[in-house]
Protein backbone atom coordinates (compact mmCIF):
# COMPACT_ATOMS: atom_id res chain seq x y z
CA UNK A 1 0.00 0.00 0.00
CA UNK A 2 1.21 3.41 -0.66
CA UNK A 3 0.99 6.27 2.12
CA UNK A 4 1.72 9.46 0.64
CA UNK A 5 2.18 12.39 3.17
CA UNK A 6 1.10 15.50 2.64
CA UNK A 7 -0.26 18.67 4.07
CA UNK A 8 -4.01 20.07 3.75
CA UNK A 9 -3.49 22.69 1.37
CA UNK A 10 -5.68 23.70 -1.23
CA UNK A 11 -3.59 21.81 -4.20
CA UNK A 12 -2.33 19.12 -2.12
CA UNK A 13 -5.96 18.13 -0.98
CA UNK A 14 -7.18 18.89 -4.51
CA UNK A 15 -4.66 16.27 -6.17
CA UNK A 16 -6.76 13.57 -3.75
CA UNK A 17 -10.25 14.88 -4.69
CA UNK A 18 -9.61 14.51 -8.08
CA UNK A 19 -7.94 11.52 -8.39
CA UNK A 20 -10.42 9.61 -5.68
CA UNK A 21 -13.06 8.65 -8.10
CA UNK A 22 -10.17 6.66 -9.98
CA UNK A 23 -7.96 4.93 -7.40
CA UNK A 24 -10.31 4.64 -4.52
CA UNK A 25 -11.87 1.43 -5.36
CA UNK A 26 -8.34 -0.30 -5.65
CA UNK A 27 -8.46 0.28 -1.36
CA UNK A 28 -4.01 0.71 -2.47
CA UNK A 29 -4.31 4.53 -1.26
CA UNK A 30 -4.81 6.11 2.18
CA UNK A 31 -3.09 9.81 2.23
CA UNK A 32 -2.37 11.62 5.43
CA UNK A 33 -2.93 14.74 5.70
CA UNK A 34 -1.30 17.31 7.95
CA UNK A 35 -3.35 19.43 9.70
CA UNK A 36 -1.97 23.05 8.25
CA UNK A 37 -5.33 25.05 9.32
CA UNK A 38 -9.11 24.11 9.10
CA UNK A 39 -11.37 26.29 7.43
CA UNK A 40 -14.94 25.94 5.79
CA UNK A 41 -13.27 25.11 2.58
CA UNK A 42 -10.82 22.42 3.78
CA UNK A 43 -14.15 20.52 5.73
CA UNK A 44 -16.15 20.75 2.04
CA UNK A 45 -13.24 19.11 0.61
CA UNK A 46 -12.04 16.44 2.99
CA UNK A 47 -15.96 15.75 3.03
CA UNK A 48 -16.03 15.41 -0.72
CA UNK A 49 -12.88 13.07 -0.69
CA UNK A 50 -14.73 11.01 2.19
CA UNK A 51 -18.38 10.94 -0.14
CA UNK A 52 -16.67 9.42 -3.30
CA UNK A 53 -15.26 6.36 -0.73
CA UNK A 54 -11.55 7.72 -0.28
CA UNK A 55 -9.72 6.61 2.74
CA UNK A 56 -6.99 8.92 4.32
CA UNK A 57 -5.70 10.05 7.98
CA UNK A 58 -6.05 13.17 9.62
CA UNK A 59 -2.96 13.67 11.73
CA UNK A 60 -4.39 15.55 15.38
CA UNK A 61 -1.36 17.02 16.58
CA UNK A 62 1.20 17.36 13.52
CA UNK A 63 1.25 20.94 13.30
CA UNK A 64 0.79 23.66 16.20
CA UNK A 65 -1.42 26.25 14.77
CA UNK A 66 -4.10 23.66 14.90
CA UNK A 67 -5.17 22.44 18.15
CA UNK A 68 -5.64 18.72 18.59
CA UNK A 69 -9.60 19.50 20.09
CA UNK A 70 -9.92 21.23 16.76
CA UNK A 71 -9.33 18.71 14.47
CA UNK A 72 -10.81 15.81 16.85
CA UNK A 73 -13.77 17.95 16.06
CA UNK A 74 -12.79 18.04 12.11
CA UNK A 75 -12.86 14.04 12.83
CA UNK A 76 -16.15 13.84 14.11
CA UNK A 77 -17.98 16.00 11.45
CA UNK A 78 -16.96 13.91 9.11
CA UNK A 79 -17.23 10.45 10.50
CA UNK A 80 -20.90 11.51 11.47
CA UNK A 81 -21.89 11.49 7.23
CA UNK A 82 -19.55 9.16 6.42
CA UNK A 83 -18.68 6.80 9.24
CA UNK A 84 -14.85 4.97 8.67
CA UNK A 85 -13.69 6.67 5.73
CA UNK A 86 -10.91 8.87 7.95
CA UNK A 87 -8.19 7.08 10.41
CA UNK A 88 -6.97 9.01 13.35
CA UNK A 89 -3.29 9.78 13.40
CA UNK A 90 -1.30 11.33 15.29
CA UNK A 91 2.85 12.21 14.98
CA UNK A 92 5.01 11.06 17.54
CA UNK A 93 8.19 12.92 18.10
CA UNK A 94 11.17 13.22 20.62
CA UNK A 95 9.53 15.72 22.55
CA UNK A 96 5.74 14.29 21.74
CA UNK A 97 4.15 14.52 25.66
CA UNK A 98 3.15 11.63 26.69
CA UNK A 99 -0.29 13.18 27.90
CA UNK A 100 -0.78 13.34 24.01
CA UNK A 101 -0.47 9.86 23.31
CA UNK A 102 -2.73 8.69 26.61
CA UNK A 103 -5.38 10.81 25.52
CA UNK A 104 -5.12 9.86 21.41
CA UNK A 105 -4.98 6.45 22.84
CA UNK A 106 -8.13 6.32 24.91
CA UNK A 107 -10.20 8.31 22.45
CA UNK A 108 -9.66 5.64 19.72
CA UNK A 109 -8.68 2.85 20.91
CA UNK A 110 -11.56 1.18 19.09
CA UNK A 111 -11.04 2.03 15.90
CA UNK A 112 -8.51 2.07 13.48
CA UNK A 113 -5.68 4.41 13.86
CA UNK A 114 -2.50 5.53 12.18
CA UNK A 115 0.78 6.01 14.76
CA UNK A 116 3.19 8.39 12.74
CA UNK A 117 7.03 8.02 14.02
CA UNK A 118 8.97 10.49 12.96
CA UNK A 119 11.71 9.75 15.61
CA UNK A 120 13.75 6.81 16.73
CA UNK A 121 13.08 5.03 19.91
CA UNK A 122 10.10 7.45 21.72
CA UNK A 123 10.62 6.21 24.84
CA UNK A 124 9.21 3.66 27.23
CA UNK A 125 6.46 5.14 28.80
CA UNK A 126 5.31 6.50 25.74
CA UNK A 127 5.58 3.21 24.24
CA UNK A 128 3.61 1.22 26.88
CA UNK A 129 0.67 3.65 25.95
CA UNK A 130 0.32 2.52 22.77
CA UNK A 131 -0.65 -0.95 23.75
CA UNK A 132 -4.44 0.72 24.84
CA UNK A 133 -5.66 -0.06 21.22
CA UNK A 134 -8.22 -2.21 21.23
CA UNK A 135 -8.25 -2.32 17.10
CA UNK A 136 -4.45 -2.66 15.72
CA UNK A 137 -3.41 0.43 13.84
CA UNK A 138 -1.11 0.72 11.49
CA UNK A 139 2.26 2.29 12.35
CA UNK A 140 4.31 4.46 9.98
CA UNK A 141 8.31 5.07 10.84
CA UNK A 142 10.23 7.40 9.32
CA UNK A 143 13.36 5.93 7.24
CA UNK A 144 15.80 8.61 8.73
CA UNK A 145 14.69 7.61 12.79
CA UNK A 146 15.64 3.95 11.72
CA UNK A 147 17.06 1.60 13.05
CA UNK A 148 16.00 2.43 16.64
CA UNK A 149 11.73 2.63 16.67
CA UNK A 150 10.87 0.02 18.74
CA UNK A 151 8.66 -3.17 17.73
CA UNK A 152 5.05 -1.86 17.55
CA UNK A 153 3.57 -4.19 20.46
CA UNK A 154 -0.46 -4.31 18.75
CA UNK A 155 0.09 -3.69 14.94
CA UNK A 156 -1.51 -4.20 11.53
CA UNK A 157 0.66 -3.69 9.38
CA UNK A 158 4.19 -1.44 9.37
CA UNK A 159 4.85 1.17 6.41
CA UNK A 160 8.06 2.72 6.20
CA UNK A 161 8.19 6.18 5.01
CA UNK A 162 10.97 8.58 3.56
CA UNK A 163 11.55 11.50 1.48
CA UNK A 164 12.84 10.70 -1.80
CA UNK A 165 12.97 14.18 -3.17
CA UNK A 166 15.91 15.75 -3.51
CA UNK A 167 15.21 19.35 -2.54
CA UNK A 168 17.52 21.97 -3.88
CA UNK A 169 18.03 25.22 -2.50
CA UNK A 170 16.80 27.00 -5.39
CA UNK A 171 14.93 25.68 -8.35
CA UNK A 172 17.98 26.84 -10.74
CA UNK A 173 19.99 24.25 -8.85
CA UNK A 174 17.92 20.94 -10.27
CA UNK A 175 19.95 18.70 -12.36
CA UNK A 176 17.58 16.98 -15.13
CA UNK A 177 17.10 14.20 -12.93
CA UNK A 178 17.57 12.56 -9.18
CA UNK A 179 17.13 9.49 -7.95
CA UNK A 180 13.50 9.16 -6.11
CA UNK A 181 13.98 6.71 -2.99
CA UNK A 182 10.64 5.72 -1.70
CA UNK A 183 10.93 2.07 -0.83
CA UNK A 184 8.14 1.29 -3.49
CA UNK A 185 10.65 -1.65 -5.07
CA UNK A 186 11.90 -2.50 -1.70
CA UNK A 187 9.34 -2.39 1.26
CA UNK A 188 8.11 -5.95 1.12
CA UNK A 189 11.84 -7.23 1.30
CA UNK A 190 12.73 -4.77 4.08
CA UNK A 191 9.71 -6.56 6.32
CA UNK A 192 7.15 -3.47 5.22
CA UNK A 193 3.34 -3.73 4.24
CA UNK A 194 3.55 -0.71 2.95
CA UNK A 195 5.85 2.85 1.91
CA UNK A 196 4.89 6.38 2.03
CA UNK A 197 6.76 9.90 0.64
CA UNK A 198 6.18 13.25 0.61
CA UNK A 199 5.63 13.45 -3.41
CA UNK A 200 7.52 15.31 -5.91
CA UNK A 201 6.78 18.20 -3.14
CA UNK A 202 9.28 16.76 -0.31
CA UNK A 203 8.99 17.24 3.68
CA UNK A 204 9.57 21.14 3.48
CA UNK A 205 6.59 23.88 4.20
CA UNK A 206 7.05 27.24 4.46
CA UNK A 207 4.15 30.25 4.92
CA UNK A 208 4.91 32.06 1.32
CA UNK A 209 8.33 32.78 -0.42
CA UNK A 210 9.88 35.42 -2.48
CA UNK A 211 10.40 35.15 -6.52
CA UNK A 212 11.62 32.42 -8.09
CA UNK A 213 14.33 32.84 -10.15
CA UNK A 214 13.57 30.33 -12.34
CA UNK A 215 10.64 27.20 -12.53
CA UNK A 216 11.05 23.88 -11.83
CA UNK A 217 8.54 21.51 -12.84
CA UNK A 218 8.95 17.66 -11.61
CA UNK A 219 7.96 14.29 -12.75
CA UNK A 220 8.57 11.19 -10.83
CA UNK A 221 9.10 8.09 -13.28
CA UNK A 222 10.31 4.74 -13.49
CA UNK A 223 13.57 3.71 -15.78
CA UNK A 224 15.81 0.70 -15.58
CA UNK A 225 18.00 1.82 -12.37
CA UNK A 226 14.81 2.41 -9.98
CA UNK A 227 12.34 5.58 -9.52
CA UNK A 228 13.62 9.09 -10.84
CA UNK A 229 12.47 12.42 -10.31
CA UNK A 230 12.75 14.43 -13.48
CA UNK A 231 13.24 18.15 -13.23
CA UNK A 232 12.28 21.06 -16.16
CA UNK A 233 13.62 24.23 -15.13
CA UNK A 234 13.45 27.19 -16.79
CA UNK A 235 17.09 27.89 -18.52
CA UNK A 236 16.59 29.63 -21.60
CA UNK A 237 15.26 32.71 -20.00
CA UNK A 238 16.76 35.94 -18.15
CA UNK A 239 16.69 35.46 -14.31
CA UNK A 240 14.57 38.87 -14.36
CA UNK A 241 12.16 37.35 -16.86
CA UNK A 242 8.36 37.32 -15.98
CA UNK A 243 7.38 34.59 -14.53
CA UNK A 244 5.00 33.16 -16.90
CA UNK A 245 7.76 33.14 -19.02
CA UNK A 246 10.10 31.07 -16.82
CA UNK A 247 6.92 28.91 -16.53
CA UNK A 248 6.59 28.55 -20.51
CA UNK A 249 9.91 27.72 -20.46
CA UNK A 250 9.59 24.81 -18.24
CA UNK A 251 6.27 23.69 -19.45
CA UNK A 252 7.79 23.63 -23.00
CA UNK A 253 10.37 21.10 -21.66
CA UNK A 254 7.89 19.09 -19.85
CA UNK A 255 5.67 18.36 -23.00
CA UNK A 256 8.44 17.28 -25.06
CA UNK A 257 9.69 14.52 -22.55
CA UNK A 258 6.85 13.65 -21.24
CA UNK A 259 4.57 12.23 -23.86
CA UNK A 260 1.20 10.24 -22.46
CA UNK A 261 2.01 8.25 -25.30
CA UNK A 262 5.23 6.78 -23.33
CA UNK A 263 4.43 4.27 -20.89
CA UNK A 264 4.45 5.50 -17.25
CA UNK A 265 2.99 8.98 -17.60
CA UNK A 266 -0.29 7.99 -19.29
CA UNK A 267 -1.69 9.83 -16.15
CA UNK A 268 -4.01 11.91 -15.46
CA UNK A 269 -1.41 14.90 -14.22
CA UNK A 270 0.56 14.10 -16.89
CA UNK A 271 -2.83 15.06 -19.35
CA UNK A 272 -3.18 18.25 -17.42
CA UNK A 273 0.40 19.69 -18.55
CA UNK A 274 -0.95 18.95 -21.87
CA UNK A 275 -4.18 20.83 -21.76
CA UNK A 276 -3.86 24.26 -23.09
CA UNK A 277 -3.63 26.80 -20.62
CA UNK A 278 -2.16 29.96 -19.44
CA UNK A 279 0.24 30.36 -16.38
CA UNK A 280 -1.65 29.32 -13.67
CA UNK A 281 0.41 30.24 -10.64
CA UNK A 282 3.06 28.05 -9.49
CA UNK A 283 0.81 25.81 -7.37
CA UNK A 284 -1.20 23.88 -9.47
CA UNK A 285 2.08 22.36 -11.45
CA UNK A 286 2.40 21.14 -7.76
CA UNK A 287 -1.22 19.37 -8.17
CA UNK A 288 -0.74 18.19 -11.28
CA UNK A 289 3.19 16.72 -10.23
CA UNK A 290 1.09 14.65 -7.21
CA UNK A 291 -1.71 13.37 -9.12
CA UNK A 292 0.81 12.08 -11.28
CA UNK A 293 3.39 10.39 -8.61
CA UNK A 294 -0.03 9.20 -7.00
CA UNK A 295 -1.35 7.60 -9.92
CA UNK A 296 2.45 6.62 -10.70
CA UNK A 297 2.29 4.53 -7.66
CA UNK A 298 -0.95 2.91 -8.05
CA UNK A 299 -0.24 1.61 -11.27
CA UNK A 300 2.67 -0.28 -9.87
CA UNK A 301 0.93 -1.62 -7.00
CA UNK A 302 -1.69 -2.62 -9.51
CA UNK A 303 0.48 -4.04 -11.43
CA UNK A 304 2.53 -6.11 -8.71
CA UNK A 305 -1.03 -7.44 -7.73
CA UNK A 306 -1.14 -6.05 -4.25
CA UNK A 307 -3.29 -6.70 -1.55
CA UNK A 308 -4.48 -3.60 0.88
CA UNK A 309 -3.64 -5.48 4.59
CA UNK A 310 -6.35 -2.81 6.07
Amino acid sequence: MYWPYLRNRMNEVFAIKELAPGIASTGLVVPIFQLIAIDTDFINRAKGIAKLGQRFCLLVNAYQAVSIGSAEALIERIDADYPGIVLPGIEIKADTPAVEVVNFTAKYSARRCVIVHRDGWIGGNIHAHLAGFSVAPVHIYMASALPGAPAPILSAGKVILTDGFVRQLTNGAYPARSYFNNYATSYSGAGYNGFGDFGPVGDFYRVGGGQASHVALHLTQFIQEGLVCNHFVSSGTPITSHIHVKYDDALKQLRAYALPSISGFSTRGVADYHQPHSYPGLGMPKRWSIKHHTELMVDFLVAQKVVPFI
